[in-house]
């Protein structure tokens, strides 16, 4: 779309249109201003908000526009500088937490104001690979919102969903130590909203290392201050030092850890401050570029989980739902026949020892076929991925699939490495 202002050949594009339709929510009241540029041209419109060094107006008749403010004239400027959003409702925190449920499983997020307009925040991770048309926001006392557009932290696991709400929660300021603090969320994806309080134990530019306790389902679940006000968004946790020589795997203990709080779980958030620089994404690019890293890490998160019990357990079946991943089904399949077939194996089949070495022989064959079969479905997908790249334009979503890639390939030599593992799958007892 061209200028709004009236055009001219010689005068470079002074605006580039947004997206056309936007409406305020009611708690808003259209100021309308008539702005002018440095030719002398003018353009009858509400400001709707800063981003850096631009001005988002909304014309008359419904289409938004980015007006830079270098080729605005100083009194317009200055109006721009001097400008602040108009607060709307701030609901309850009971009303403003919200569950958030998608097809590859459940999250948290909150209902928060900026620039005069409402959104849903919560984690990239809870959205992956996600149409907005499938992304259920629901309120606790079961209000539905509907997500319009969606905007994102380039480099960080943040998104927020513009939605029809007519308030929201207020940014606060950034946390310091000893803070109190309060996590809401729906904890384990229950379906329930949960409030946990704490304080903050550590603060950088990006994070925030809280005692509450967030948990899987949390994710997206606002940090609030006494004041009721956002600071962050709770994120993730890391697990402490092994408790046991058996959970550490080989691994020497970290003496330095032990009897401190380090040595136990600890949980994060990522920050949430005013003008933070969001970033609008086109619905469909976002959804499919996301959908490609949510796939590779699904595959590794079920292809680990597959693997674990085949060595932990590798005499008992597969129990339901630990994969779903088809190229992971066939593994599987096999390993639920070995258990019925074991259960069908009785010591007095054999007629001597020999015959169950080598009925134990058989059968770790097979066994290690199916470890090797894991290995080599995350070995093609990783080869699959470098001879042709998926187009990753955000920071991290591009640090998120090497990762998973790494991950991939770090399990397979794993698989490797053990591949000559034996089974006494039938025993003198």
């Amino acid at each position: 779309m061209g200028s709004p202002f009236p055009s001219s050949p010689r005068f470079p594009r002074l605006v580039t249109a947004l997206i056309a339709g936007l409406v305020l929510t009611a708690a808003v009241r259209a100021e309308l201003r008539t702005w002018t540029d440095t030719q002398g041209r003018t353009l009858r419109a509400e400001m709707l908000e800063k981003r850096g060094e631009n001005i988002v107006v909304k014309r008359d008749d419904g289409l938004v526009f980015t007006l830079p403010l270098e080729r605005l004239i100083n009194s317009d400027r200055e109006y721009a500088a001097q400008w602040k959003p108009k607060l709307l409702q701030v609901p309850s925190v009971e009303a403003a937490v919200l569950l958030i449920n998608t097809p590859d499983g459940r999250g948290s997020g909150f209902l928060a104001q900026d620039n005069g307009r409402v959104f849903a925040y919560t984690n990239q991770h809870v959205i992956a690979g996600t149409p907005l048309d499938r992304i259920v926001i629901t309120s606790t006392d079961g209000t539905r919102y509907v997500a319009e557009a969606i905007e994102v932290m380039p480099t960080a696991d943040l998104a927020r969903l513009r939605v029809n709400a007519t308030g929201g929660l207020l940014i606060g300021d950034p946390a310091r130590l000893e803070d109190r603090v309060a996590v809401y969320g729906n904890s384990q994806g229950a379906g329930v909203t949960t409030l946990s309080r704490g304080k903050v134990l550590g603060v950088s530019a990006e994070q925030l290392e809280v005692t509450s306790e967030i948990v899987p389902g949390n994710s997206g679940g606002p940090v609030l201050n006494q004041a009721g006000e956002v600071v962050g968004i709770s994120t993730f946790l890391l697990r402490g030092e092994p408790a046991s020589a058996a959970d550490r795997d080989g691994k020497e203990e970290d003496w330095t850890l032990k009897n401190t709080r380090y040595a136990k779980p600890r949980r994060f958030a990522l920050r949430i401050t005013r003008g933070m620089d969001w970033q609008e994404q086109s619905p469909a690019i976002y959804v499919a570029q996301s959908r490609k890293v949510r796939d590779l890490e699904l595959l590794v998160q079920e292809a680990w989980a597959l693997a674990e019990h085949l060595v932990t357990q590798p005499t008992r079946g597969v129990p339901g739902g630990l994969s779903g991943d088809e190229r992971l089904r066939e593994v599987v399949t096999q390993q639920n026949e070995m258990e019925k077939k074991l259960s069908r194996t009785e010591l007095g089949t054999f007629g001597s020892l020999d015959e169950m070495a080598r009925f134990n022989t058989a059968m770790n064959q097979a066994y290690r076929r199916r470890l090797a079969l894991i290995g080599e479905i995350l070995e093609r997908e990783v080869k699959q991925g470098r001879r042709n790249p998926p187009r990753l334009e955000l920071p991290y979503h591009q640090e998120n699939y090497e990762t998973a890639a790494k991950l991939a390939t770090h399990l397979a030599e794993e698989l490797d490495r053990i591949k000559e593992r034996a089974v006494p799958f039938m025993t003198l007892r």
